[in-house]
């Protein structure tokens, strides 16, 4: 394979927004085989060129002989949205972002990558736009469970709930939920940190004076939860200094 073949590979692919890994995937080969193609280190046979061809939406003659640049010109000039399976966004630019019950993927045309669901929010970035053989991922997760803005819907969701079918003391109490958000935050903080001092721990003793407060009308001596805020800073300081 030519080297104007190879740097058209790569050329296309990055039309795409795809990394290497991503393509071969698509395809059903290696990254390492796509990357010796866009090096010319080895040639794609017939079943794979065409494979490509149908991945980038070109012919095999514009595959092979034909700049990407004017293939973009002719495929760029209109976004498209679809509502089958989702909502599926195709922007002139090359971005797609794609909604549906597993959560939002965003892929944008210089190859990062965004995927946000249950599992929390993953952030893949190409660091490599200027070369085509080596596509180092760096990989970000929030934390392991959920996203601070999803926690916030599903207790926007419970509040709801609790409202509607009057249950945890319906819309007058059910608001309480709130309150943990800043203790979800705050945990996986503390975790992260190795140190219970990121712990929102005055939300907490709170978030229990209001329980007991308005639940089991125990104001008194329920207050008494509030001293031990200074309590746990200054023991979380000695351990610190342990």
């Amino acid at each position: 394979m030519t080297i104007e073949i190879a740097n058209r590979l790569c050329a296309y692919r990055k039309m795409k927004g795809l990394s290497q890994e991503e393509l071969a995937e698509k395809i059903g080969v290696t990254r390492q085989a796509v990357s010796k193609w866009e090096r010319a280190e080895a040639s794609p046979d017939t079943d794979n060129l065409i494979l490509l061809s149908q991945v980038y939406h070109v012919t095999l003659d514009d595959l092979l002989n034909k700049d990407p640049d004017a293939q973009e010109e002719k495929t760029s000039s209109t976004d498209s949205v679809s509502f089958k399976n989702g909502i599926h966004i195709n922007s002139a630019n090359g971005d797609d972002v794609h909604v549906d019950w597993s959560g939002v993927h965003v892929d944008s045309a210089n190859g990062d990558h965004v995927r946000i669901s249950l599992h929390g929010i993953m952030v893949d970035e190409n660091t490599t736009t200027d070369t085509c053989d080596k596509e180092p991922l760096s990989t970000k997760r929030k934390h392991p469970f959920i996203s601070d803005g999803l926690w916030a819907l599903l207790c926007c969701f419970a509040y709801l709930l609790f409202g509607c079918l009057n249950i945890c003391g319906g819309w007058g109490l059910g608001w309480l939920v709130f309150l943990t958000i800043p203790l979800y935050s705050s945990v996986w903080e503390a975790i992260e940190k190795k140190d219970v001092s990121e712990f929102c721990y005055p939300v907490f003793v709170t978030l229990i004076y209001l329980v007991l407060g308005f639940f089991l009308g125990w104001w008194h001596p329920a207050w008494i939860l509030f001293v031990t805020i200074p309590i746990f800073y200054s023991v979380c300081k000695a351990f610190k200094k342990a």
